[in-house]
């Protein structure tokens, strides 16, 4: 912004005489300490503001709200209504937000519609002229700087890119993208933008930028060429399949942050953004333009429950408005859609593989669903890859056969996977027709001779990617139509991007799309899970209204949880409760599986558990051989308060319909809180009876 606008409001900026509070500087963003009538309008305009306890000479809860644009338009509002005391250096901070907001709101609407694409003298000229609605995004970038380009999977993004790239003002630019994409994007720039000059980041080179025009780096470089990329005058940072960076507190995203705030224009590019909840968009906006939805915490105030986004095709429409994304699909740019075909084919797997892990798997699923500490998010780890890894192995075979068959009529394939075994199944099955590799174990310049191998030689046939590597891929669609998954992913953005690889819009035949499933294992569940209601994805970046979500994946601890019931269901075991995580119940039975107990008799349990259990829970009354009724006793009875947990010694063996009975009387006659019983036990070690938490400690698995 030029220095006159800036004197000029501040020499016609309003001072009335009578004011109500005071706008301040806060290094959080701007306070408001008002008197409380104006709070409570505050309150309830401002829904993103957080309270400051006690620091307010007006009020004694003050408002802070962060310095967006939006709160910087909405305060000057606030201040025509309801006179505050501001200083020049507020004021001025205020129209500047505010005026970034009416430039971003005017950009917005007008700046897609530009189709014109005009180079100036200096400028690089595309071998290749973007088409219409790539120009107008290039329009766009000019007035806004900062933006997601989220068009559809297919939609030339890649070039959209390289279109922002051509002004002298543009350049040294960076373009950071998933690490095997690295040599396809230079070949792209060679193709699109042939007299630019490019360097491609790799590890173990010497860490210096030479003077060229672009570098390309993968996300997996940033963290060991931070020390030289961030201090590089770079004037454009790209980001591409920015969906990487939607994960809070990892050293990319932060060293991303770093360089977007040194650039003049960061842009993104991702059909598929959101891959589990809509606060996601909040962690890859705020890469692009550091604030520019508020503190995280101010953005779930504003729009969310927990992470799930309240209105998605609001946030849209938001998003859209304020010039912070832009997306276009095939619809809108052809006046028409090519939707592959899908299919689920059910396969007859190999079940043994399957009943060699159940045991294992259901032993984790009763620790996932036990709630304690620790154990159940290790369990919960082991029972997503133990479960998955096995039903993939179980379907390989029968997978290999069905991808055989497609092969022998003539087709090529794109075969999409998860686990190393299944690949290495899959090649021996598959070596006659030649199958190459694109996984997490390939380097860049392996990865490229797959897909170089695949394109031009017609005796391989088979292209065997992991499903996170799909991302980015271009070329496939000259040679292939077909797409097999062999395994599922947890998320439906992920298989719609592998999808996207065949390029359904640029194809000459119709996209075909087999998802194999059996009816065992953690097949069943995730796809109950991926033929759910629409995702919060659908809402964000198409606008659509949504009832629901597609595939909740949420926390990986609450899917896993899920699974863990269905699985136990699956196999026709009990469902257990959680076990108690607080208060007298759980501090007994965590003091129990801390003691070492003989296993001779009950009598010699019993001392042991008398000698190290009253040091355990100090502040509880350990009672031995409660009298309850006319003739009855409990071993232990613990209390605390109002609670009371009875605790029980069994050396043998005992069955459920006997530990009932037993609870029962206990609930009865000594009016119990909680149960602990310490037993050799097989089954469910949590459940409940009328009411009262039942906890069973096998002793012959006690951790001391």
């Amino acid at each position: 912004m030029s220095t006159q606008p800036q004197l000029i409001g501040l020499i016609d900026r309003p001072r009335p005489e009578v004011t109500f509070g005071v706008v301040q500087t806060h290094e959080d963003g701007w306070l408001i300490d008002a008197q409380p009538f104006v709070m409570t309008r505050v309150r309830n305009l401002f829904r993103n503001g957080r309270s400051a306890w006690n620091c307010g000479k007006f009020t004694h809860n003050p408002v802070i709200l962060p310095k967006t644009p939006d709160s910087g338009k909405d305060l000057l509002w606030l201040l025509d209504r309801h006179p505050l005391d501001v200083g020049d250096d507020v004021w001025h901070d205020l129209t500047r937000y505010s005026e970034r907001y009416d430039r971003a709101l005017a950009a917005a609407a007008v700046g897609d519609s530009n189709h014109s694409f005009d180079l100036s003298h200096g400028a690089l000229q595309m071998a290749k002229p973007p088409y219409w609605y790539q120009a107008g995004y290039v329009n766009l970038v000019k007035t806004v700087r900062r933006i997601l380009n989220a068009d559809w999977i297919g939609g030339g993004k890649s070039v959209s890119l390289i279109a922002t790239l051509c002004e002298p003002d543009a350049r040294p630019a960076l373009i950071v993208c998933q690490p095997h994409l690295t040599l396809q994007f230079r070949e792209f720039l060679n193709e699109f933008l042939p007299d630019a000059t490019v360097q491609v980041l790799k590890t173990g080179m010497k860490k210096e930028i030479k003077p060229v025009d672009v570098v390309i780096v993968g996300y997996t470089g940033l963290r060991p060429w931070q020390d030289v990329l961030v201090p590089y005058p770079f004037r454009s940072i790209c980001f591409d399949e920015i969906q990487d960076l939607r994960h809070l507190d990892t050293e990319k995203r932060r060293v991303s942050i770093a360089l977007s705030e040194r650039a003049d224009f960061v842009t993104g590019y991702s059909a598929t953004p959101i891959y589990n909840y809509g606060s996601e968009i909040w962690s890859i906006l705020d890469v692009l333009s550091p604030g520019c939805l508020g503190a995280q915490g101010d953005f779930k105030r504003e729009w969310c429950t927990g992470d799930r986004v309240n209105s998605p095709a609001a946030l849209n429409s938001y998003l859209k408005s304020r010039g912070l994304m832009i997306r276009r699909t095939a619809k809108d740019v052809k006046g028409s859609e090519t939707k592959p075909q899908k299919q689920t084919i059910t396969l007859e797997g190999d079940m043994h593989t399957l009943r060699q892990v159940q045991d294992v798997a259901k032993a984790l699923a009763m620790s996932v669903l036990s709630n304690r500490v620790g154990e159940s998010e290790k369990s919960a780890r082991e029972l997503d890859w133990k479960l998955r890894h096995a039903t993939g192995v179980a379907k390989a075979k029968p997978a290999a056969e069905f991808v055989k068959m497609l092969c022998e009529s003539g087709e090529k394939v794109l075969l999409f996977g998860w686990h190393r075994e299944v690949y290495d199944i899959w090649k021996y099955h598959l070596k006659n027709f030649n199958p190459v590799l694109c996984t997490g174990s390939e380097t860049p310049a392996q990865k490229q001779a797959a897909k170089d191998k695949f394109l031009k030689d017609g005796s391989c046939q088979v292209f065997i990617c992991s499903l996170r590597s799909g991302a980015g891929i271009d070329g496939l669609q000259d040679v292939c139509h077909l797409a097999v998954f062999g395994e599922l992913d947890w998320s439906p953005q992920v298989l719609d991007q592998c999808i996207g690889r065949l390029r359904p819009e640029l194809n000459k035949e119709e996209i075909l799309a087999y998802f194999l499933t059996i009816d065992d294992g953690a097949d069943p569940f995730m796809i109950e899970r991926l033929g759910d209601k629409r995702s919060q994805s659908d809402g964000i970046i198409d606008g659509k209204d949504s009832e629901g979500e597609i595939l909740e994946d949420g926390p990986p601890a609450d899917r896993i949880r899920q699974m863990a019931e269905a699985y136990l269901m699956l196999i026709g075991e009990e469902i257990p409760v959680a076990e108690p995580q607080s208060g007298l119940h759980a501090e007994v039975a965590s003091a129990l599986r801390k003691i070492k107990l003989p296993s001779s008799s009950e009598r010699e349990m019993q001392e042991a558990i008398w000698a190290a259990l009253p040091g355990l829970v100090p502040d509880a009354l350990v009672e031995r051989e409660y009298r309850i009724g006319e003739r009855g006793r409990l071993d232990f009875l613990v209390t605390s308060g109002s609670d009371s947990i009875a605790v029980e010694c069994k050396i043998d063996q005992t069955g459920r319909g006997s530990v009932y009975r037993q609870v029962r009387r206990y609930i009865e006659e000594a009016d119990v809180s909680g149960v602990v019983i310490l037993a050799p036990w097989s089954g469910v070690s949590n459940f409940v009876v009328e009411d009262v938490p039942v906890t069973v400690v096998d002793w012959a698995k006690a951790k001391i």
